[in-house]
């Protein structure tokens, strides 16, 4: 479905601004605000809006409350709210929800378009507005009706893993074998655990090098004639990563392998995985590390944008960049903690988990 003569709606700071921040009870502040189990609101930096979540656990350190929650750990009271009785999902006293928005009625499951993401999302009514011109969707506060769209609901498929284009297999597809020395630089790449994993090895963890060879093989560095090794990262490799590791050629970091999960742990989020082939498919040019004629730089503070701006981060990283410093950044030099690692992935399927490799 296409809008024709769509105009965005502008968009100022007041839009991402917490429209709500909750505090501590009165008293001494030392008495948690919410209790494990309890669904609740955060509000995410990264996607600038709030995400219906679940407390996990509550944490007191030094005096301090934090919180655990599905998707995110550590997370400060100030960005935690109630539901709103409104959005809470409780129902009649028969235990269905029958309130009404127009020609739209909560829980009913529809298909939003997305400014940030510049696509049809699926999503779901979870809440009313004074204006009928509005509904409360799960990806979208006061969403405007134009923009939505009913559908016949079904939970989103997850990310087919397996089915993602790897070098190797575009390289098949297209007949182009080559020989050892006409071998392109490493690209990126989703390989799914289960290619990677050995018959009769216990899946429940995973070491990039008990697959070496074929791990290798995926990300086209085979024949190249370098001595290659996979070293794991020390230290804090992020709260929602499983594993991080470094490919090296002859010594020097070419790409990194990430470890994350095609499991989503919020049903508003995407998950990494789905970021990752999203992105593939809409940009093929993420499956080389090279783009003929042209260098791509990576300036440390595009890095720190939130995730709603990636598309148009991406669409500055295919022209020269240089850093703050007015030098130019050649690939694979890491931006700082959080360009460090976006070189390559590890999704985690139902079925196993999966490496690939992006540009930084």
């Amino acid at each position: 479905m296409v809008i024709n003569n769509y105009s965005p709606p502008f968009r100022t700071s007041r839009n991402l601004q917490l429209d709500r921040q909750p505090t501590l009870e009165d008293g001494d502040g030392k008495l948690p605000r919410y209790r494990e189990g309890e669904c609740v609101e955060y509000y995410s930096t990264t996607y600038a809006r709030w995400v219906r979540t679940t407390v996990t656990k509550v944490v007191n350190h030094n005096d301090e409350l934090t919180y655990d929650l599905e998707v995110k750990s550590n997370a400060r009271t100030n960005r935690i709210r109630a539901l709103s009785p409104r959005v809470s999902g409780k129902g009649d006293d028969d235990g269905e929800t029958r309130e009404e928005t127009g020609e739209y009625r909560v829980n009913d499951g529809v298909r939003y378009y997305s400014l940030t993401h510049d696509r049809w999302v699926d999503a779901t009514v979870v809440g009313l507005c004074d204006d009928p011109g509005y509904v409360d969707l799960d990806v979208k506060r006061r969403a405007n009706k134009t923009k939505i769209r009913r559908k016949n609901w079904s939970p989103a498929d997850e990310v087919r893993l397996d089915d993602a284009v790897t070098p190797a297999r575009a390289r098949a597809a297209s007949g182009g074998s080559g020989s050892a020395r006409q071998q392109k630089p490493p690209t990126a790449g989703l390989v799914s655990r289960k290619r990677l994993t050995m018959p009769g090895r216990n899946s429940s963890s995973f070491n990039p090098n008990d697959c070496f060879s074929l791990l290798v093989t995926e990300l086209g560095l085979q024949g190249s004639g370098d001595i290659i090794s996979i070293t794991s990262m020390r230290g804090f490799t992020g709260g929602m990563n499983s594993g991080i590791w470094f490919v090296k050629v002859n010594g020097t970091n070419k790409l990194c392998l990430k470890l994350v999960s095609a499991q989503r742990k919020c049903a508003q989020l995407p998950t990494e995985a789905g970021n990752y082939t999203d992105l593939a498919k809409r940009y093929p040019y993420l499956l080389s590390r090279s783009t003929p004629g042209r260098s791509i730089g990576v300036p440390s503070e595009d890095l720190r944008r939130r995730r709603g701006a990636l598309d148009r981060f991406i669409s500055r990283a295919l022209q020269p960049h240089s850093d703050a410093g007015g030098k130019r950044r050649p690939v694979g030099r890491d931006s700082g903690s959080e360009g460090a690692c976006a070189r390559g992935q590890l999704a985690d399927t139902g079925r196993g988990r999966a490496p690939a490799a992006t540009l930084s």
